[in-house]
């Protein structure tokens, strides 16, 4: 059994698309079966079809968290990025608007910047306590830092 390269996946999911076609479901472990769709127009009609009340699966965990936290402090509710359908409409309806606004997101953009740098910190400094890290993991990392750092002010 080889390694998997993640950056090479584009050549898995390209070989399932040449043999189930355009659209297939694929279930894949630990993962619910879904639905993968290729096509560019197919993918713009199904977001259209569920623009205001989508189905976006992922962090269960979270969720699960929320809804059975002991104090009740989250009244029940996950947020926009566990909710779905009318909960998922209602959370989003409010922060949409104030989170297209520059000005907004420039309050925290230094504190989301620290956050990042200290994400990336500890992502080297886990490289390093490794007794064997992969040289080429390190670079992919150091070139994606510079890119992020490079990259960081264009808000403005």
């Amino acid at each position: 059994m080889g390694v998997f390269d993640s950056r090479q996946s584009f050549k898995f999911w390209k070989s399932l698309k040449d043999v189930y076609g355009p659209t297939f479901r694929i279930t894949l472990v630990g993962q619910p079966k879904f639905v993968v769709i290729t096509n560019p127009d197919d993918i713009e009609i199904l977001y259209r079809i569920t623009m205001n009340e989508p189905v976006r699966p992922g962090l269960y965990s979270l969720k699960k968290i929320r809804d059975d936290a002991a104090d009740n402090f989250f009244e029940k509710k996950g947020g926009i990025l566990v909710e779905n359908y009318e909960e998922w409409q209602r959370v989003r309806s409010k922060v949409q608007a104030p989170m297209m606004r520059p000005k907004n997101i420039i309050k925290y953009l230094k504190e989301m910047d620290n956050v990042s740098k200290d994400f990336t910190d500890r992502s080297v400094l886990s490289f390093f306590k490794r007794k064997h890290f992969d040289r080429n993991q390190y670079t992919s990392l150091r070139i994606k830092s510079q890119h992020l750092n490079s990259h960081k002010n264009r808000i403005y």
